[in-house]
């Protein structure tokens, strides 16, 4: 064969470029056939576009227990906003007193008083009590639908408050770096190091004596207990997400995006911003989605031992504590909170799987 001779062609499928089609060519190059379209199917390798986020989100929904526990949660939160409007009970509401005598006191689930047979013989509806009553004459599911409402609003709260503060923190500290990543790191490590139990006690003790001089409108309802916890989530349960988001950073900062970024003028905060914290999104998400079971149970364990709310408001881990001396007696004055309690930590740590599962980009395909 001569040099700069044409070589015969010896493909058996080319695109003819003239033509967006695919034809079976000969050994000499020669067109047979039009591929069908199972052939042509064959030649698309690529996968259709999406994004991070969708595709992590068609992963979760993918996931049976995860997005089980998932509806059951939406659905807890919808029956707890609906029934405190719909139930006529309310928390604080004690029910012997308008009767003048004890006979709403420990009324079994479903059980009806004296005063309430009356009012059924002479036609009239009366809401049953779902739960029973407690000691005091009040109605039980209504203060179980007030607890799990504190207990939830408590557990985002603190999700909230580590999503800001060490996603932040933790972001502006690993793109530093140098010196000042070693300053905020030790910080981190002398907060991380602080009895939270402790500092709760010591910031209640000082919050009671300023709620007895002062009203201060919500906080006093709240209870100085309550709001000592929600300020040492603000002061210490952050450190995690810092030290998560830092170590995301610190690798994320070397990629060549963040470079040209930086090369057309970029300011930190916006490289930060737009670059760095999207990307550590994953991580992110993980630990708010398991900060809020860890958050609920630590209020209820503190409502429990009597530091959470002020009575007669309640909280799961409260409406517990008031239930145990009378555990033989009317034993589900104990078991609903109890078991309440564990059903939303068990639900909210599934669901927390689930998320680190999706959201991780290891586990990507």
């Amino acid at each position: 064969m001569k040099l700069g001779e044409k070589l015969p062609f010896p493909a058996s499928l080319q695109v003819d470029y003239e033509r967006p089609s695919i034809y079976h060519l000969d050994d000499y190059g020669k067109k047979t056939k039009e591929a069908t379209k199972d052939e042509k199917a064959a030649q698309e390798k690529m996968r259709p576009s999406t994004s991070f986020f969708r595709d992590s989100v068609k992963r979760f929904l993918h996931n049976p227990v995860a997005t089980t526990c998932f509806v059951i949660m939406i659905l807890l939160i919808l029956t707890v906003i609906i029934m405190t409007f719909v139930d006529p009970y309310k928390y604080d509401h004690q029910l012997s007193e308008d009767a003048y005598d004890g006979t709403y006191n420990y009324l079994l689930p479903f059980q009806y008083s004296d005063t309430e047979k009356a009012l059924i013989a002479q036609g009239q509806y009366v809401f049953p009590h779902i739960f029973g009553t407690d000691g005091a004459g009040r109605d039980f599911f209504a203060r179980v639908l007030c607890g799990t409402a504190v207990s939830l609003c408590v557990g985002f709260f603190a999700a909230v408050i580590v999503l800001v503060i060490g996603s932040v923190y933790g972001s502006v500290s690993g793109y530093l770096g140098g010196k000042v990543d070693l300053i905020m790191m030790r910080i981190v490590d002398v907060i991380y190091s602080l009895p939270d139990i402790v500092l709760i006690i010591l910031i209640s003790v000082v919050l009671h004596q300023a709620f007895l001089t002062a009203n201060i409108g919500i906080f006093t309802k709240l209870g100085p207990g309550m709001v000592s916890i929600f300020i040492v989530f603000a002061l210490l349960y952050w450190v995690g997400m810092a030290r998560l988001v830092r170590g995301q950073v610190l690798s994320l900062k070397e990629q060549e995006y963040v470079l040209a970024s930086r090369s057309i003028g970029g300011s930190p905060w916006f490289i930060i911003k737009k670059h760095l914290l999207p990307n550590s999104m994953s991580v992110i998400i993980i630990s708010a989605g398991l900060e809020i079971p860890s958050a609920i149970f630590t209020e209820s364990f503190l409502s429990f031992l009597g530091l959470g709310v002020n009575a007669p408001m309640a909280s799961l881990g409260s409406l517990a504590s008031e239930g145990e001396p009378s555990i033989r007696a009317y034993p589900y004055l104990i078991f609903i909170p109890a078991i309440t309690i564990c059903f939303i930590v068990l639900c909210l740590n599934l669901i927390g799987d689930g998320l680190r599962d999706a959201f991780d980009p290891k586990l990507q395909r």
